[in-house]
């Protein structure tokens, strides 16, 4: 097994920061062991939100500005935000960490891919074995890093997921949903559980340089949903919420393979009350705008 001197990492007041964001005093010396556990804490921590996008409130990709943002006044972000800061926690803690960009395949159609670079995330090596670290997929992130290995089925919590190599040499990465049923009727709703497309990857390390155009696309394009509707997620040990415009969805498992399914549409008045409690935000640091709302 690998093991690193995380003690000795962990003066850097970087890391300090992040790990009292993700309320983790000590780190396990087994590598593998500690990359699970930061990785869970992070999705349990740390909102994923499109409030600053929504808001036209400017966002910088350089660390400094994320880690104020994230770390110092307890605000999300989104997977540029979300997982660059990640990867940089891992690379500080002396994990052997890449960057990946992918091509997020919209609504999970074959017909929506995104643009290139439209998604990023962090491969890390461990004992000569690759695992994929993406903890900003909102509500389609696993709550556990998943060895990357192709047409095999990966069970976590969330539900199962698989990555395909494709005849042009790419990857999918694909989850498949759980049966979803009504808390309140029992009546089964949502998605058709089955594999559904997530994104599209080639197996070749980028730069975060490499992903600012998709990063001012999806910030400021009008044809951007980031730009047009709030999106918030957050995970919770077994399930997760969600506040799409009006549309708050608390999901918990159930079993192996079933989930249930509590929504409830909310007045504009009623958004921030919902950030305080549910997404760990607190709202009075955002003058939200609200396109979908009707006043």
């Amino acid at each position: 097994k690998s093991y690193l001197r995380f003690p000795s990492k962990m003066s850097n007041t970087f890391v300090k920061e992040y790990l009292n964001r993700l309320n983790i005093s000590n780190l396990p010396d087994d590598e593998l062991v500690a990359l699970k556990l930061i990785f869970e804490r992070h999705l349990l921590s740390i909102t994923f939100e499109n409030t600053h996008v929504l808001s036209k409130i400017p966002i910088s990709l350089e660390l400094e500005d994320i880690s104020r943002k994230i770390l110092t006044l307890n605000r999300g972000g989104f997977c540029f935000e979300l997982n660059f800061l990640f990867f940089n926690l891992l690379k500080n803690l002396g994990f052997k960490t890449t960057l990946y960009g992918a091509a997020v395949y919209g609504g999970g159609e074959e017909s929506q891919l995104s643009v290139k670079n439209g998604h990023i995330f962090s491969m890390v090596e461990i004992d000569g074995n690759l695992y994929v670290a993406d903890v900003a997929f909102a509500n389609r992130s696993p709550d556990d890093i998943l060895p990357f290995v192709t047409d095999a089925e990966i069970k976590t919590k969330t539900g199962a997921f698989r990555y395909r190599l494709l005849n042009d040499g790419d990857y999918v990465f694909e989850k498949k949903f759980r049966k979803m049923y009504d808390a309140d009727t029992g009546e089964v709703c949502g998605k058709t559980p089955g594999w559904v497309l997530g994104y599209k990857f080639t197996h070749t390390p980028i730069e975060l340089s490499d992903a600012f155009d998709a990063f001012n696309y999806y910030t400021t394009n009008e044809k951007s949903i980031f730009v047009h509707g709030l999106y918030v997620s957050l995970g919770r040990p077994n399930g997760y919420v969600t506040l799409n415009d009006s549309t708050f969805r608390e999901v918990e498992y159930v079993g192996d393979t079933e989930a249930k399914r509590r929504i409830v549409e909310i007045k504009k008045e009623e958004v921030n009350e919902y950030l305080a409690k549910y997404f760990k935000l607190d709202p009075t640091t955002v003058p939200m705008i609200l396109p979908n709302f009707s006043d």
